[in-house]
């Protein structure tokens, strides 16, 4: 007689502040009906509240990425820990935020060495990439060389060559030589991660699923990695965890109650591209954004008479001088608005606003999932890529101040009476998902 193994879960979240909007959601529900372990970056370790949740969903294990240490060190720490960990189990469904870092590389090396019935899936951690990966990384690429230029005082052309050197030598060293060392074999990428370049004939190498939350998503992702009909019964379009155990999670978790806040949420990097690809005077961009956000705030101020206004950066915008002097100026007009450190969770903010602005960001994504949040992207600032959020489900994308002042117009009545969206069609959650991996093993 055949007995089917329950797999063991592996999770692999990525960066903290994403935990808060995925990352958490999804070992929640896992925890529910799933042994799992779980692998995560080393500064989740200073997170007190990530080592609550731990206990609370009884997570079997937890591996720190030692992200701190040289890199040595660290394919030392892949090729052993990583190794160990699956070859605890007799199967294992791995649930990976992607597929293009190496730890990614280690983890599904040994998953599929293990044995043929081992899974791997990848699953959207966040808002999906435009069309155009490379438009997406030249956001990341101009705000890395301008703090390169600040950090060390030189011209940028001098910080992008810095920067492409380094990536080069970082991309043989990790996917080529380190790996030999501790392997006897090399990784094929599937993306240049310098340029963001998708190198297409590697993209389904290893992976088994992908996991999307909208329609729209899965889409773009074809488009981009080629679609024929074994790709297409590999991708798979479910509600996001926040959608089906949200509130039970948020409710243990947090203890803020939604009140008459609007929270703005710039995203970072975006400024630095505008300058970098356009050639725009610092200064001038500067003071133009400043003005737009003026612009927008004074709008809310009209409609929202009595409610607060808050606004926070990125957790990696903290050191970017461009949204720091754009702060400055804000703060400046508005004496009265409510800044916020960047490293707030934005969850928390999510949670206690009514509105959620932003121009193109994963708070927007994640507030999409939530009834009765109103999430705007605000395509007013000439951003590359300021149209990505442009016809996403649950999204209100404006793109001039006008527009916006009609919308809250129109708004403002349904917020009185507790508006709720119903934006999200019915689909399978991620426990029905695996209850069909586990029938078809």
């Amino acid at each position: 007689m055949n007995h089917k193994v329950t797999p063991h879960i592996i999770l692999s979240t990525g960066p903290v502040h994403l935990f808060w909007t995925t990352g958490v959601y999804y070992l929640w529900e896992l925890s529910r009906t799933n042994r799992l372990s779980l692998i995560v970056n080393e500064d989740y370790k200073d997170d007190s509240l990530f080592h609550h949740v731990i206990k609370l969903c009884a997570v079997e294990e937890v591996i720190y990425l030692p992200e701190r240490s040289n890199i040595i060190a660290r394919h030392r720490f892949y090729a052993k820990t990583l190794q160990g960990l699956v070859l605890k189990h007799p199967s294992v469904v791995v649930l990976q935020h992607n597929d293009v870092y190496v730890d990614n590389y280690y983890l599904a090396h040994f998953t599929k060495k293990q044995n043929a019935i081992n899974k791997i899936v990848i699953f959207q951690l966040g808002q999906m990439l435009p069309l155009n990966y490379a438009l997406a990384y030249s956001v990341r690429f101009s705000f890395i060389v301008d703090r390169l230029k600040h950090s060390l005082h030189i011209p940028s052309s001098f910080a992008k060559l810095i920067y492409y050197l380094k990536g080069r030598v970082k991309h043989l060293l990790e996917f080529k030589l380190l790996p030999l060392i501790m392997l006897g074999e090399v990784f094929t990428p599937k993306m240049n991660l310098i340029t963001g370049k998708l190198i297409l004939k590697n993209i389904w190498k290893d992976v088994d699923f992908k996991l999307y939350y909208k329609k729209n998503e899965m889409e773009v992702a074809t488009k981009l990695e080629g679609g024929d009909s074994t790709s297409a019964a590999k991708r798979f379009v479910i509600r996001h965890p926040l959608e089906t155990i949200g509130t039970e999670c948020n409710t243990e978790l947090y203890s803020e109650h939604e009140e008459n806040l609007i929270i703005i949420l710039p995203s970072y990097g975006k400024a630095n591209a505008l300058v970098s690809q356009t050639g725009a005077n610092e200064s001038d961009t500067i003071f133009r954004i400043a003005q737009k956000w003026c612009e927008t705030i004074e709008v809310l101020r009209k409609h929202f008479s009595g409610w607060r206004i808050g606004w926070k950066l990125h957790p990696v915008a903290e050191k970017d001088s461009i949204l720091r002097a754009i702060t400055s100026k804000i703060q400046q007009h508005f004496p009265d608005i409510l800044v916020i450190k960047p490293s707030t969770k934005a969850v928390i903010l999510i949670l206690r606003a009514k509105i959620i602005l932003s121009d193109v960001s994963t708070v927007l994504w994640s507030a999409s999932f939530i009834k009765g949040k109103v999430p705007i992207s605000l395509n007013i600032f000439q951003y590359p890529g300021g149209d990505g959020m442009k016809g996403y489900e649950g999204i209100y994308y404006l793109e001039t101040i006008s527009q916006l002042e009609t919308f809250i117009k129109e708004l403002t009545p349904q917020l009185a009476s507790r508006l709720q969206h119903n934006h999200i069609p019915a689909r399978p959650s991620l426990t029905d998902f695996l209850n069909l991996l586990q029938r078809r093993a």
